[in-house]
């Protein structure tokens, strides 16, 4: 069998021919023609003599080579300067550079372009050609060049593209358009997997007459019903190329289109923001040029939105937020999937890692238009979806670590963000008691059971280190605890597993309360009226919880409360609660215009909230605020707090933890 195998490699090698998938750079930057392998001999029945070297393996593809190798090889080979391709500078200059790039290249040949992708800090190039010599030079060049990020793959990129839903940060597709069968579905799958394509493509006009082909060689043909119509021009390979049995593509006939209708067709898939570097009129195989085509930025909810005022929610909006939507274990592997934003809006930058160790099977990229519609002014936002596995050691007891990284530096994205899980709460086989998940998505805990458990235990995680932090004292020893807003237990249930700690859960919403009180451990419930006072006695409790509590209230009710728990709390107690502020206000998809008219607030109050519609009767006693820093400091110690910490952002990506401490009453 292997016999077989490497007698049909050595006749693929013998059937090389022209190769007008490769031609000149612009017409300042001549670049000879490839012309037809000279040597008729296997490449792959020979055996070596002499020392060992670099030139005596690229000789293993003697007279076949098209490319000038690096000169840094000090070899023999082809004479087109596509390791040094002023197309390829062209690209990389337009586009700012590529450091950390996840790059797919179509039809590498000789892994010219691909020498060049990594030497400009691609984080990663893919590669796909389905010629076999191709592929194998592409091997050869990929150890005698180190090509440690780039991954040449074997086979047919159009069976690739449509395979998946991962993307791109770039496409690089030079010469291999023309050389499809069905060119429309070849722009809109690359349109599907990346924002961004660098294309050189010939095209079909009604004058060529070049050195290899006319106008006459081709037959007008309708384009099959799709979503974008226009004339395709058939071309056979054996009416120019007679004799020649590879000429660049897979199929016997192919499609040309014309300039036109590339660039509509283009703009059709959504690639409409074009910047054209060259076209060239003369040329052996007939008109071609180069060009970038990308995706422009997402839009804003507003009709006026500007591009200033994305650059100003930018500056505002903190680190790269991220969020896990589901997580299992099996099979001894982790398996997570969610939204991450790319950093810098970079694909290839989205790395995590698992208790400090980087993650092993990681799909980046997913498409993800609910969260690009939220986050429209980060880029990339619509292809933040990721999903990872990972091996874990057994048994997997031990609370893990997962954090977002930057794949290009190693660091980590917000520390604060990370999520901590425990093994036990995602056991098939014997889970956690949960609540019912009507609870859950009426409070907002969680889109699933999965986010409710683990959004929890990270959150309750943060919450413990930051109040560590603030106090010097350990949550878990404060005392009596009161959790006030409780929900369904999100925290409730890990706080009363603290050894320190007596927790009263307090909801106005009876049906979370009593959950709560049935099915945790050691927890006592209470019944919470809409406004003060709570029937617990002056100095009574320890430390106040009060999570996405205060970001509900009027300013009037918020300040009664703080003075409510003031009351309750013993002298030097404490209270944790959560505001919406600056970095919420980023997050809140309104238009450019209410932004402008809201942003020097001091309080200010959104919309009205109708989550507990179905629980209480007043209907505008729920609403979405927002408080400033300044106001914080400056109002909430008239009511007796002493403001100790505030943690921008470090719930929920968006939302601020503030550490208070009872101080004398100020009635």
């Amino acid at each position: 069998m292997m016999r077989r195998l490497r007698a049909w490699i050595a006749r693929a090698a013998r059937r090389l021919g022209v190769l007008p998938s490769v031609t000149p750079s612009p017409v300042a930057v001549p670049v000879t023609e490839p012309q037809p392998p000279t040597s008729t001999a296997d490449p792959l029945d020979t055996y070596a003599r002499g020392a060992i070297g670099t030139q005596i393996t690229v000789d293993i593809f003697k007279g076949t080579w098209s490319s000038k190798l690096p000169p840094e090889l000090g070899v023999v080979s082809g004479e087109a300067g596509l390791f040094d391709d002023e197309r390829v500078h062209w690209m990389i200059r337009t586009l700012g550079g590529i450091v950390g790039w996840q790059v797919l290249e179509l039809g590498p040949l000789e892994g010219g372009h691909s020498h060049m992708l990594q030497k400009a800090g691609a984080q990663q190039v893919l590669a796909i050609d389905a010629c076999a010599m191709s592929y194998l030079k592409c091997l050869m060049v990929k150890d005698l060049c180190r090509l440690t990020r780039v991954d040449f793959r074997y086979g047919d990129f159009m069976t690739f593209l449509p395979s998946g839903t991962a993307a791109y940060d770039l496409i690089v597709a030079s010469g291999v358009l023309y050389h499809q069968r069905d060119p429309i579905a070849c722009i809109a799958r690359m349109a599907a997997r990346a924002d961004k394509v660098f294309l050189w493509t010939h095209y079909y006009a009604d004058d060529i007459d070049s050195a290899h082909l006319r106008s006459q060689n081709f037959v007008p043909t309708q384009a099959a019903a799709g979503s974008f119509q226009c004339e395709l021009f058939r071309l056979d390979y054996d009416t120019y190329l007679p004799g020649i049995k590879y000429r660049g593509g897979v199929d016997d006939h192919v499609h040309w289109m014309r300039r036109d209708d590339i660039l509509a067709c283009l703009r059709h898939h959504g690639l409409s923001e074009i910047e054209i570097m060259f076209d060239q009129q003369a040329h052996a195989f007939g008109p071609n040029f180069a060009l970038l085509a990308k995706r422009p930025p997402l839009a804003g909810p507003g009709l006026d939105d500007s591009a200033a005022y994305r650059t100003e929610l930018l500056a505002k909006s903190g680190p790269e937020p991220w969020c896990i939507d589901a997580l299992a274990i099996r099979d001894g592997y982790l398996e997570v999937s969610g939204w991450a934003i790319p950093p810098a809006g970079v694909i290839g930058r989205i790395g995590f890692a698992v208790d400090g160790q980087a993650v092993a099977q990681l799909e980046r990229g997913l498409p993800r238009d609910d969260v690009g519609a939220f986050y429209w002014f980060f880029p990339a936002a619509h292809r933040s979806g990721f999903f990872f596995r990972h091996p874990l050691a057994a048994p997997a007891e031990a609370p893990l670590r997962l954090q977002y990284v930057d794949a290009l530096t190693g660091q980590v994205i917000a520390p604060q963000h990370d999520f901590h899980i425990r093994p036990q709460d995602l056991n098939s086989t014997s889970p956690p008691v949960a609540p019912p998940l009507n609870l859950v998505l009426r409070t907002h805990t969680g889109n699933t059971l999965d986010q409710y458990f683990v959004e929890g235990y990270a959150i309750y995680r943060t919450v413990t280190a930051a109040y560590l932090e603030a106090t010097g004292q350990a949550l878990g020893t404060v005392g009596r605890l009161v959790d006030f807003g409780c929900g369904p237990g999100r925290l409730t249930r890990h706080l009363a597993r603290e050894p320190g700690l007596q927790v009263l859960a307090v909801d106005v919403d009876p049906e979370c309360v009593a959950w709560c009180q049935a099915h945790l451990p050691g927890v006592t419930g209470a019944i919470s009226p809409l406004r003060p006072p709570l029937s617990l006695a002056a100095d009574s409790v320890d430390c106040v919880l009060a999570m996405n509590v205060l970001l509900h209230l009027g300013e009037q009710d918020g300040l009664d409360w703080l003075a409510e728990w003031h009351r309750i709390c013993k002298p030097g107690g404490t209270a944790i609660v959560t505001i919406a502020s600056d970095l919420a206000l980023t997050r809140a998809r309104i238009s450019e215009p209410h932004y402008e008219s809201i942003k020097g607030y001091d309080f200010h109050v959104l919309s009205r909230n109708p989550d507990l519609d179905d629980v209480i009767a007043d209907t505008d006693y729920y609403k979405n605020v927002l408080h400033s820093h300044d106001h914080v400091r400056r109002v909430w110690p008239t009511v007796g707090w002493e403001v100790l910490r505030i943690f921008p952002g470090s719930i929920g990506n968006h939302h601020d933890l503030v550490i208070l401490r009872r101080g004398p009453s100020c009635h």
